[in-house]
């Protein structure tokens, strides 16, 4: 294979990890700030509107992104009843601290029992049996991980998510493919770029995948509902590769209450955008 189609790849496989296209939310969040471990973390809060109490989304956006509502799906919803909290992941952007995964899944711990505090349930009219996790590209495979992990989750939501073992897999079985991604990568390194620890945490994946494998996590979703949700032309975490086993497998434990949609969309799902929002919405109202 020629080193510009290594290069192409490099580029593609790092928009699971990075890319939320960017674009202007319709709805302003509430930014504000907590502390966990000594480290502030930026957070962004899409108020529902109405009475209440509302279904609340942890929402995970892109690793690397700095959008606080990459696919609008925040603002979208918050309309129809639906609260929505996101992060700047611990080590990125305006967040304190180093990105590390172990970190990220306290830090996500530490968030969903915030939110069910007496205090988070007033102030933003919460629903604390509706709480759902989900969330796009690299923040949707997390959603996943994180939920598999907290039995406490009931509901979770993924967008164009990627198994990160199965993206270890392949950094693993092509090294020029891994030459690159690495260089990828050290770019988006502080001071010159918006992460603190990114390397690392690539080589953290790679070495121990078994965390992220969502086919072995697969018996842990029994009990939780899930949508699932990919595009034909994402080139990214390509859906044959990452989606489509992981779903084959839930079936195969006998995970009941999973649905999967499939729209043709690339990994921005730019020209699905409304229709994004409406499958969740009408999924959320089923809970």
């Amino acid at each position: 294979m020629k080193p510009t189609i290594y290069r192409l790849l490099a580029v593609i496989i790092l928009c699971v990890w990075v890319m939320g296209t960017p674009v202007q939310d319709t709805q302003e969040p509430e930014a504000f700030r907590i502390e966990h471990e000594g480290i502030e973390l930026q957070c962004y809060f899409h108020r529902a509107t109405g009475e209440g109490p509302f279904p609340t989304i942890i929402l995970l956006q892109g690793w690397a992104s700095g959008n606080e509502d990459s696919l609008q799906i925040g603002a979208a919803l918050a309309g129809s009843g639906i609260n929505s909290f996101t992060i700047h992941y611990r080590g990125t952007y305006l967040s304190e601290g180093v990105f590390t995964f172990k970190d990220l899944l306290k830090d996500l711990d530490f968030i969903y029992y915030l939110l069910i505090t007496e205090r988070y349930q007033k102030k933003y009219k919460i629903d604390t049996t509706k709480i759902i996790i989900g969330g796009h590209s690299f923040g949707g495979g997390i959603s996943l991980t994180y939920a598999a992990n907290n039995p406490e989750i009931k509901y979770v939501f993924s967008v164009g998510a990627s198994d990160h073992a199965q993206l270890a897999r392949e950094y693993k079985n092509n090294p020029q493919l891994a030459e690159m991604l690495d260089a990828s990568f050290a770019r988006l390194e502080a001071p010159e770029g918006p992460v603190r620890g990114g390397v690392e945490s690539l080589c953290d994946m790679v070495k121990n995948p078994d965390m992220h494998d969502l086919r072995k996590l697969a018996p842990r979703f029994k009990g939780k509902k899930l949508l699932l949700i990919g595009g034909w032309e994402d080139s990214g975490p390509i859906v044959e590769n990452h989606l489509v086993p992981f779903y084959r497998e839930l079936k195969k434990v006998g995970v009941e209450d999973v649905k999967i949609i499939m729209y043709h969309a690339d990994h921005s799902f730019r020209n699905v955008r409304k229709q994004l929002a409406d499958d969740i919405l009408k999924w959320i109202s089923e809970i």
